[in-house]
């Protein structure tokens, strides 16, 4: 009785297992075919569909009623934001069967960064994307990646530390922001129809910034005139000489602000590590059910692991347009101690803000440590 019992047991869990593999494999067959249908009537962007995330769709995810829901972004084209946004408006529409609608806005379609940041909080959005530094005056902890020559390797370095440590993903939390994924956009680029062959030479140059103290207080130290405009303006103010040097990735420079039209000269001047940050509001979270909340944060892991190669290939084509259309130069021998001496009290600043302020820079210190600047690629 005992071995026809045991027979009879291993029988049954080998058409268990039988059972739950041919489900698993109807089940794969299953999401498969929905979002293949769906592929065929969606409006996913080129870039979502090259990107493979859409084979990384294992399940739908069943939600309680239809959603819409609106993402803003100042860039356009190819740039790393709009890839970002494309793979997640394919990944959630696929993964709930289309009952979730994503609505993407670049360009600024929506307002400039701030009023989108202002959406994010009133509701009337559902996420933005764009430098964090646009997050300063609601959150000046962000300030960080701007405090001079912290991080050797710009924004791959901080983005990849803030992607392997929650240190900023749990401070924006308490600022009422949720934080989805961080872009490794490059930074380091200053153009400028000015010869930059000393610190002297930064004595009455207009330069265009992102707005947060930390960067403005560094050029206003080295002798020039800060200028702050929203992104959507800086190639107009080029034009006009408003302003004669700009401060941002030379993805932006050369394809929304177009600036290497009307510059003479490209530097890879570490001043401006700036990661993308994709937020929504911890309100929009808290009002998700559970899973689709899950989805979310799932597909922002998803977009953190694609995101990389893309960036670095598209700043590899970048590169041979700027080098065709600016005279791309060396950094000035000696210009980075005294610009490192003359900003050290910056440091001290930043640090003086607030207690929040205070504990990021120490947990920032040993986390610089860990993840080294092994790469350079947000230097472009």
């Amino acid at each position: 009785m005992k071995k026809l019992f045991a027979i009879v047991l291993s029988a049954m869990m080998v058409f268990s297992f039988a059972v739950s593999a041919f489900a698993a494999e109807d089940g794969a067959q299953d999401v498969k075919a929905v979002v293949e249908e769906l592929k065929a009537t969606a409006n996913w962007d080129q870039m979502a569909l090259d990107s493979g995330i859409l084979d990384r769709v294992d399940k739908i995810v069943e939600v309680d009623k239809d959603y819409v829901w609106k993402i803003g972004t100042p860039s356009g084209g190819r740039l790393d934001q709009n890839e970002m946004m494309a793979n997640f408006e394919a990944y959630i529409e696929a993964s709930t069967a289309g009952k979730v609608q994503v609505e993407l806005y670049p360009l600024s379609q929506l307002g400039t960064n701030n009023q989108m940041i202002e959406g994010v909080l009133d509701g009337s959005i559902a996420a933005w994307l764009g430098p964090v530094e646009y997050l300063y005056n609601y959150a000046p902890g962000v300030g960080v990646s701007t405090i001079p020559f912290l991080f050797e390797g710009g924004s791959y370095q901080v983005a990849e530390i803030y992607q392997k440590d929650p240190v900023m993903d749990d401070y924006l939390a308490t600022k009422g922001f949720w934080n989805i994924a961080w872009g490794k956009d490059n930074s380091g680029c200053m153009t400028s129809n000015k010869k930059i062959e000393s610190i002297d030479d930064f004595k009455g140059l207009k330069v265009w910034c992102l707005p947060t103290e930390m960067q403005m207080m560094l050029f206003k130290d080295l002798g020039a005139d800060v200028i702050t405009l929203d992104s959507s303006d800086v190639s107009m103010a080029f034009q006009n000489g408003a302003v004669n040097a700009g401060v941002a990735g030379i993805t932006f420079q050369v394809t929304v602000g177009k600036v290497n039209e009307v510059a003479d000269y490209v530097y890879k001047f570490p001043f401006n590590p700036s990661p993308i940050c994709f937020v929504f509001s911890q309100e929009f979270k808290e009002s998700l059910p559970e899973d689709l909340a899950a989805l979310v944060t799932e597909a922002g892991q998803l977009i953190n692991e694609i995101h990389e190669d893309y960036t670095i290939a598209l700043l590899d084509d970048y590169d041979v347009i700027a080098h065709d259309t600016m005279e791309v130069m060396e950094v000035p021998e000696g210009l980075f101690d005294q610009a490192k001496e003359l900003t050290a009290h910056i440091h001290d600043y930043y640090k003086d803000l607030d207690a929040d302020c205070a504990a990021i820079y120490e947990k920032i210190l040993p986390l610089i440590e860990q993840y080294p600047a092994e790469e350079n690629h947000g230097l472009w």
